[in-house]
């Protein structure tokens, strides 16, 4: 997992949960990942990079890479293999921060717009749609077979709907929004305003902290040795974009079993 490390933490998580990090290997057989910033943070990755990390090795140790990679040993294709798993997550991810983005633009354009021509704005249902199926866009996480009272629960096990509408709205059933204007119209504009004004203010200072995080501690971060290149085996790096769909980036828990395309055998 050495050789992976970097890749999944500078790819995969440093964009979501907005935290730095850096390794150090001890004696070539152990190697500490550790993530810095703001602590809910860094909690959220280094819990969310133990997860990924094992589920990538273990997909990695099952795959079983075509003979006819041109000498390239199983432990290079493997690797290859884990490295295309992560880019296929990492695309994923962005595609996600980036849908989140241009949507939150296309609501404040929608208000905005509404305002200026004195028509009333409502979210459409598509967006709250979209609101829910993101969600739990990001990562995935271990099952949770408590429900906090003893109770066995399965981690796709769906809530009852009053209790998911409750949730939503402090008791009360479900609603459509209702178009606002006016006052209201110029509240809610102002309201996205401020929501995209204060992602930028939080990024620059989750950066901050990290920052901060380093000269308390009297850490300093070096380059380190430069790693040894591996035999690239490109066929097992596309199969792991490939199979990186297969996992599902919005499921509430990760499935004990895990599904792997092997590659079938050629008859030489």
């Amino acid at each position: 997992m050495a050789g992976l490390d970097p890749h999944v933490r500078k790819l995969f998580f440093f964009e979501k949960f907005v935290v730095q990090s850096y390794n150090q290997t001890r004696r070539g057989f152990r190697c500490d990942i550790v993530f810095y910033g703001i602590y809910s943070n860094a909690q959220l990755a280094g819990y969310a990079f133990k997860v990924a990390a094992e589920r990538i090795a273990q997909m990695s140790a099952e795959y079983k890479p075509k003979t006819t990679s041109r000498g390239i040993s199983t432990k290079s294709s493997r690797l290859s293999y884990a490295l295309g798993i992560v880019e296929g997550i990492s695309e994923d991810v962005k595609k996600n921060l980036q849908m989140e983005k241009e949507k939150s633009k296309r609501k404040l354009e929608r208000a905005r717009l509404a305002g200026s021509k004195g028509e009333a704005y409502e979210e459409s249902d598509d967006e709250e749609e979209e609101d829910i199926d993101h969600e739990a866009a990001g990562y995935s996480f271990p099952k949770n077979d408590d429900d906090g009272n003893g109770n066995k629960m399965d981690g796709d096990e769906k809530l009852p709907p009053d209790t998911c509408s409750s949730n939503l709205n402090g008791g009360e059933k479900d609603s459509k929004p209702r178009p606002i204007s006016g006052v209201h119209l110029q509240s809610r504009v102002k309201e996205l305003e401020e929501e995209q004004q204060a992602a930028l203010v939080l990024i620059n200072h989750n950066e901050k902290v990290a920052e901060e995080v380093l000269k308390e501690h009297d850490i300093k971060l070096s380059s380190g040795r430069k790693r040894k290149a591996i035999d690239f085996d490109r066929h097992s790096y596309n199969r792991g974009i490939e199979d990186a769909k297969e996992i599902d980036m919005n499921q509430r828990a990760i499935r004990d079993d895990v599904k792997v395309k092997k590659e079938k055998q050629e008859n030489t």
